[in-house]
């Protein structure tokens, strides 16, 4: 990184969050079986299934929300160390 040379140290790459690695795993999944040809019937979600999903979005948001205000109630110096020293944001060195 940047030229430095430090002894006995390791550079780790970006890491990836869990949404990304998902992302991931749908786009390049090699080896796996196509899907069958033809009418494929899809089950439709029950509605304690649709209560379900659509409460855990609404709590996501709701997490997304606080650490938004929270984030913006930061100094410019503490969003500095937040982001730099975030292993999904930015690579880093270990020792």
């Amino acid at each position: 990184m940047c030229g430095v040379r430090v002894k006995n140290s390791k550079v780790c790459p970006k890491e990836l969050t869990e949404e990304e690695k998902t992302e991931v795993e749908a786009k390049g999944v090699k080896g796996k079986a196509p899907p069958p040809k033809g009418k494929v019937k899809e089950d439709e979600p029950s509605q304690e299934e649709l209560e379900r999903i659509e409460r855990v979005k609404l709590e996501k948001e709701e997490e997304e929300k606080a650490k938004q205000a929270e984030w913006d109630s930061l100094d410019d110096e503490t969003k500095f160390q937040r982001t730099h020293e975030d292993s999904f944001k930015e690579p880093s060195i270990r020792m």
